[in-house]
């Protein structure tokens, strides 16, 4: 389920059909709606309002997207404390100890020499 707090926000980017101003001067308040994710994503494709559209992708998709960065966040963080734990330098050194590559570097050397070597082969084909 995701979240959706009011439909009032900057009138100037977004239409949903009635005026915010207007809405404000007759006490309507905003609503909060806990909207299943098929609901969002249904509005998001078939909606014809571009403002609902809008509406719903910052107040629903934004959110869940910011938060998912600050987990990511801390996941990285605290996969990196149990690396150093072990006597490693990161995450990525622990996890390429013992494979042909060796470390992250040689990782990102080889991903370099090997996204060459396919852009040559793109651009001749």
């Amino acid at each position: 389920h995701m979240v959706s707090e009011g439909f009032c926000g900057d009138a100037s980017s977004h239409d949903l059909g009635g005026s915010c101003e207007a809405n404000r001067q007759e006490n309507v308040q905003p609503v909060t709606l806990v909207l299943p994710s098929s609901v969002v994503e249904m509005l998001l494709r078939h909606h014809p309002g571009e403002g609902v559209r809008w509406q719903v992708y910052s107040s629903c998709i934004v959110p869940q997207a910011r938060l998912a960065l600050v987990a990511l966040a801390h996941l990285v963080h605290i996969r990196n404390d149990i690396a150093a734990m072990q006597g490693h330098a990161s995450h990525a050194h622990a996890t390429l100890e013992g494979s042909i590559l060796g470390t992250p570097e040689a990782a990102t050397a080889f991903t370099a020499r090997l996204s060459s070597a396919l852009s040559d082969y793109a651009a001749s084909d």
